[in-house]
């Protein structure tokens, strides 16, 4: 009796230290998105504007579309649908967030590069970059599906 009565306090111990442990692990929220400063913010928006990524972005949006128009047969009315959400505004914050870590004096010489070479407009941080392309590809599966 004795034994069993020792056994069963020493799992009543073990347990509640085992409690004690587990209670002590904290939940910690993911980090927030990086955003730029307003200073910068601005420059990015000049960068969008200086190389017309809008016009870009548009224009692969649409492109996506005649492809899934094409292969599943979309009716008019879900196509009109669909080009209603090729916004721009609800793709800049994964810009914002990808160049949050840029400083202002490399915004600005970026700006000074795309300003001078019309070439440079065309293939820019915002065409290259592999997060940002990444990005866009899983915007148009989002806002299409």
């Amino acid at each position: 009796m004795i034994k069993k009565l020792t056994f069963v306090l020493l799992i009543l111990l073990i347990s509640s230290r085992l409690q004690t442990c587990f209670a002590q692990v904290v939940y910690e929220e993911p980090p927030k998105m990086g955003m730029p400063n307003k200073e910068n913010t601005k420059l990015i928006n000049k960068i969008i504007e200086i190389t017309e990524y809008e016009k870009y972005f548009e224009k692969y949006c649409l492109n996506k579309l005649k492809e899934k128009t094409r292969s599943e047969k979309l009716s008019k009315e879900k196509v009109k649908q669909l080009r209603a959400n090729i916004q721009l505004d609800l793709f800049k914050h994964r810009i914002y967030n990808t160049l949050s870590n840029y400083k202002t004096e490399t915004l600005n010489s970026l700006i000074e590069k795309y300003e001078k070479d019309k070439n440079c407009r065309k293939n820019n941080i915002l065409t290259e970059n592999r997060n940002i392309q990444d990005g866009l590809k899983h915007h148009v599966k989002f806002i299409f599906s």
